[in-house]
């Protein structure tokens, strides 16, 4: 005989556990249901906030693009004038693609003697 055999047999039908499980059990669903319902709120919410987003998203794309094109033109414009044989002085236009006021850094070569006869030739073209 073992120590085991003379304890009792565990009462399975005991009322009280049986209610505690079933109220826990509703419990538990209607926490689901809750849970679920704040989900989809959530979901939707962030759904409309995203497509708010894009739509700003799309009017700053357009904003820029439509910048861009009339700073591409006055871009061209400037291009198309400068290379006009009758608009003056050549070398205006190399100075203007030089960077006159850099100085060169650490381990690049002095250009400062180019830049100079660049100036040089443009003023003695005026």
């Amino acid at each position: 005989m073992s120590e085991f055999d003379a304890l009792p047999e565990p009462d399975t039908d005991n009322a009280k556990l049986n209610a505690f499980n079933e109220t826990w059990e509703a419990t538990l669903a209607a926490k689901a249901a809750e849970e679920e319902t704040t989900r989809q709120t959530m979901i939707e919410a962030a759904k409309a906030e995203m497509a708010e987003w894009e739509k700003q998203q799309e009017v700053q794309r357009e904003s820029k693009t439509s910048q861009n094109r009339q700073e591409e033109q006055v871009v061209l414009e400037d291009i198309e004038r400068e290379m006009d044989p009758e608009n003056g002085n050549p070398w205006e236009r190399v100075v203007k693609l030089v960077e006159i006021k850099a100085e060169a850094g650490e381990g690049e070569l002095d250009v400062s003697r180019m830049k100079s006869i660049f100036l040089q030739m443009k003023n003695k073209q005026k």
